[in-house]
């Protein structure tokens, strides 16, 4: 992809032998490391502040308290692992939404960490959002929409913050 983000060809190539890994004593604790279909992604760069951390904290305000102040349901930010077995992914979204209509249906399942408390979602989300960085831009502009696609992600939120001017998409 580029020098700051590395494909790695896994030498299993299904979402439940990840999945293992993940919640191995060997899985690496730093690093964004994710699963689509059949490869493995890991990114090691640092976030860029303005471009990126500070664009997912906006992001994280308003919404945030959009969500909250308005009972709209549960949104996650960094860090959370989304799997969707039907799209075969387990990604980090800079942020995830999942609705009250659908945290009531059988539509997801929060996953237990092997430590205390749930680390994982599993199912099909209502919106993911994704800041493009340079180590990024292949895998949120072309494997990942196409994944939330097959994953049934009702909107996907792309947002560009490097250089001059902010560029924002919604797939829906």
């Amino acid at each position: 992809l580029n020098e700051e983000s590395l494909a790695i060809p896994f030498k299993w190539d299904d979402l439940a032998s990840f999945r293992d890994w993940v919640y191995s004593d060997d899985f690496p604790e730093n690093g964004r490391i994710c699963f689509i279909q059949g490869n493995v992604f890991v990114d090691m760069s640092m976030e860029q502040i303005f471009s990126h951390g500070k664009v997912k904290a906006i992001f994280y305000a308003v919404l945030g308290n959009l969500i909250v102040q308005e009972d709209l349901g549960e949104y996650f930010p960094d860090g959370i692992r989304f799997t969707n077995k039907d799209a075969n992914i387990s990604v980090e979204p800079d942020l995830t939404f999942i609705s009250n209509s659908t945290l009531d249906s059988d539509r997801v399942q929060f996953i237990e960490g092997k430590e205390n408390g749930f680390v994982e979602v599993e199912g099909t989300v209502d919106m993911v959002l994704e800041v493009v960085s340079d180590s990024s831009e292949k895998k949120d502009n072309v494997l990942l929409k196409e994944a939330y696609e097959t994953a049934s992600v009702s909107e996907y939120w792309l947002v560009y913050a490097r250089g001059d001017k902010l560029h924002f998409d919604i797939f829906r």
